[in-house]
């Protein structure tokens, strides 16, 4: 209203968006700039009412991205840089095709400068609130392409399980049936690249003190029960989970994984998790050794595999995790271990001949062809 091309003129802005979102936004423009117009002056407060971001068309629907964003905040500008900070809440979110929506929403404050010129702006503040926890985010991103490129560093020192169990599967990250995350603390460091539909996520994660309720990893594990003796729990204790972790729409790879398991050991390997939640760990078992000297003084009166057996725990021994993230398989990797039973030149505890009547010994079954 009262438009004029020399000074300012107020103005509003209402729109309803895909999915049953809206906009508002209400301010004052100009002068206007009569060469670009979007270097004119402008200064509005604007209010996101549930925009559903898949149903906008901004993003590539094979990226998974989904939610409803919720927003309040100001922005302005001098037709050089333009300043917007507020606070965007997403709920339901899902930020890869194999994720499903998050179980709590997250909250993002922010400010941020804009150069119009360059096209590119810089964080001035950034904080991710997950339940009663808030975590630093901060970088740069640009708008040279069609999809916003983001670079940029979230730094989580010690954030609560239970403030992030919930946001798990909109990551990819889905626990077994029947299991939940339970206490402890999470300390992350991530670096986000790309455009924000392709976004790969790249760092360190470290769990600790946690319980993985609904879930017993030496029951699954049966041949470390063997070897160890220890006694099947409907839960697993974990004392320390770490690993370097890269995040993209093709999947999740665990580069490097450690696992601490009170009672039972040190698990230790590599995997994926792809698209579409399929596993393909290959870990290396690492056993108690109290519990190994006991399991190991019984079974070598029963099958009389005693050095054998011996050198082949004190190596660890090799697993698969294979099947899916709701519904894990352990199996024994009986390749990685025939080749640590058979002995390199120079050694003789045990022969390539006796290697079935091993794994006999060790799996209670015949020996495969």
């Amino acid at each position: 209203t009262h438009v004029t091309p020399d000074s300012s003129f107020p103005f509003t802005l209402d729109a309803r968006t895909p999915g049953g979102g809206g906009l508002q936004l209400e301010g004052e423009a100009g002068p206007v700039d009569a060469s670009d117009a979007a270097k004119t002056p402008f200064h509005a407060k604007m209010n996101l009412k549930q925009v559903d971001l898949a149903a906008t068309g901004l993003l590539d629907p094979s990226s998974g991205i989904a939610g409803t964003v919720s927003y309040q905040g100001e922005l302005r500008s001098d037709g050089k840089v333009a300043h917007s900070d507020g606070t965007a809440t997403v709920e339901k979110m899902r930020l890869v095709k194999a994720g499903s929506p998050a179980g709590q929403p997250i909250s993002i404050r922010y400010a941020s400068d804009y150069d119009l010129a360059k096209q590119s702006g810089q964080l001035t503040k950034g904080e991710l609130v997950i339940g009663k926890s808030t975590v630093a985010l901060s970088g740069n991103y640009d708008t040279h392409t069609d999809a916003t490129l983001v670079h940029m560093k979230l730094d989580a020192p010690s954030v609560p399980v239970e403030d992030i169990k919930a946001l798990l599967p909109a990551v990819g990250v889905t626990l077994p049936a029947g299991a939940s995350l339970q206490g402890g603390t999470a300390v992350a460091h991530l670096a986000l690249d790309g455009p924000i539909d392709k976004l790969v996520t790249a760092g360190d994660v470290n769990l600790s003190n946690a319980k993985l309720t609904g879930f017993g990893l030496a029951s699954k594990l049966a041949v470390l029960s063997l070897f160890t003796g220890l006694k099947p729990s409907p839960d697993t204790l974990i004392q320390t989970m770490a690993s370097n972790l890269r995040s993209s729409p093709q999947g999740i790879q665990a580069q490097t994984l450690q696992l601490i398991v009170p009672g039972l050991g040190t698990i230790t390997g590599a995997g994926t998790i792809d698209d579409n939640g399929a596993l393909n760990f290959k870990l290396l078992a690492n056993l108690s050794q109290a519990g190994v000297g006991g399991a190991l003084s019984g079974l070598v009166g029963r099958t009389g595999l005693g050095a054998s057996l011996g050198n082949a725990t004190s190596k660890g021994i090799p697993f698969l995790v294979q099947g899916t993230s709701s519904n894990p398989r352990f199996v024994p990797d009986t390749n990685a271990m025939v080749r640590g039973m058979i002995p390199t030149q120079g050694g003789g505890a045990t022969q390539p001949g006796n290697v079935g009547n091993i794994l006999q010994g060790i799996f209670g079954k015949k020996k495969q062809q």
